[in-house]
């Protein structure tokens, strides 16, 4: 069984929520990503984290995260994340990449310990390439602001060929 690394164990849900918005904000200030359809949605003893993310370029980052509630005190609720999909596409295109530990077979796979992987696409096309999935592990699995630093350093090395390099894209709103 994998250990779970430090930026992953349980954090209160002030916290969590408090370092959730400074992130969005610092690429929001950058310019990267112009609006997003977040929610945290309150589901017994989990809540759902879903919506879009809408990045300059038309990237679209579609986020989807169970997290369990893991402690229950008079102040905060201690929380963790139970499960996570971070699937980057292009609005009306093609996928990116998706980051996900869904595949409840995926850690059987041979060399593979655990579920945590990344799939890799052809964005042009929406073939996934060869490669594809690789195994992340659950020391390497990134938060959503290491997906969005991604996703942004993609959009700087793919910006000449975008169709829409310097447009947000329309987000599927609630």
């Amino acid at each position: 069984m994998s250990h779970t690394p430090l930026r992953h164990k349980p954090n209160r849900l002030q916290n969590y929520l408090k370092v959730h918005e400074t992130v969005l904000e610092q690429f929001k200030k950058r310019g990267f990503v112009g609006e997003d359809s977040l929610e945290f949605i309150p589901l017994n003893k989990y809540f759902i984290l879903q919506g879009e993310v809408g990045c300059i370029g038309g990237l679209i980052l579609k986020v989807e995260k169970l997290i369990r509630v893991i402690e229950v005190d008079s102040s905060d609720l201690s929380i963790q994340t139970a499960w996570y999909s971070y699937n980057a596409s292009i609005r009306n295109s093609h996928n990116v990449l998706r980051y996900d530990n869904q595949d409840e077979d995926f850690g059987f796979r041979e060399g593979h310990s655990d579920e945590h992987h990344k799939h890799v696409f052809d964005w042009q096309t929406g073939d996934e390439l060869d490669e594809s999935p690789l195994w992340i592990g659950a020391d390497n699995w990134p938060t959503l602001g290491d997906v969005l630093k991604e996703l942004e350093d993609w959009y700087w090395e793919n910006k000449g060929s975008l169709y829409n390099p310097d447009c947000y894209p329309v987000l599927n709103l609630r």
